[in-house]
């Protein structure tokens, strides 16, 4: 019993005068190497590289000053160019793409009287609008037109014809009485000037140049469609402006 009792106080004595050992060359390690110091290393900087130009001009935003006609808020509005995007189902009943020259439309007023889309074109860029009382969003379109494009955009050379689809005379007329709309009405009575330009879905929206090219166009009637009118018009605009001022 004493034998072992021996045998572990010199096991104890063996470990702590080793870890003394390891102890004391960590000191000296350290008293000879010294904290290290990274405040005097110097790191090479890496110089800021200029972003890279796109390969695209952009729009050329011009001051109020230069936008006659425009809301200060259109005239500071960044834009891009007019994007189209169509289901495939959508884009199988377009008879008429954007670059295309649109179709010299034969029409009658709401009085019956023949007329032409060519007599009603604004003198930079019309909208032109089909629309039936059968499509509640064409309905209401037509409703808030004066707000989101006829009044906003009236003093920049913009016209907006709406030409209903087959609907009675009377009417349209009784729908017209409703709401305060301005702008040009025209009747296609038996939908072949639509005929021309799609095969169906209505309500449908399209921007012309003042030469009769189509800029934008779009089906039915959103959210979206406001959005990317409203840019459309403006781009197009400043567009015009930079090149012809």
């Amino acid at each position: 019993m004493k034998a072992i009792v021996a045998m572990d106080v010199a096991i104890r004595c063996l470990v702590l005068t080793s870890m003394s050992i390891l102890i004391g060359c960590g000191e000296s390690l350290n008293s000879v190497a010294g904290p290290t110091d990274t405040s005097s290393v110097t790191r090479p900087r890496v110089p800021l590289q200029p972003p890279k130009p796109s390969d695209e001009a952009p729009v050329k935003i011009s001051d109020t000053q230069q936008l006659p006609g425009l809301s200060d808020e259109d005239a500071a509005a960044a834009t891009y160019p007019p994007i189209v995007t169509l289901s495939d189902l959508h884009q199988s009943s377009c008879k008429c793409e954007v670059g295309d020259v649109f179709p010299a439309l034969q029409l009658k007023t709401l009085e019956g009287a023949e007329t032409s889309l060519a007599e009603h074109m604004g003198q930079r860029m019309t909208v032109v609008v089909f629309w039936s009382l059968g499509f509640p969003a064409g309905v209401e379109q037509i409703s808030r037109l004066n707000v989101e494009v006829v009044q906003r955009f009236e003093e920049i050379g913009l016209k907006v014809v709406c030409i209903n689809v087959g609907d009675a005379t009377e009417d349209i007329l009784t729908f017209l009485e409703q709401v305060e709309c301005d702008a040009v009405q025209l009747h296609d009575v038996d939908a072949s000037a639509f005929g021309q330009v799609a095969t169906e879905f209505l309500p449908r929206t399209y921007l012309l140049d003042a030469s009769g090219n189509i800029q934008w166009f779009d089906l039915e009637y959103s959210r979206s469609t406001r959005r990317e009118l409203r840019n459309a018009i403006i781009y197009s605009f400043k567009q015009q402006l930079d090149r012809f001022p």
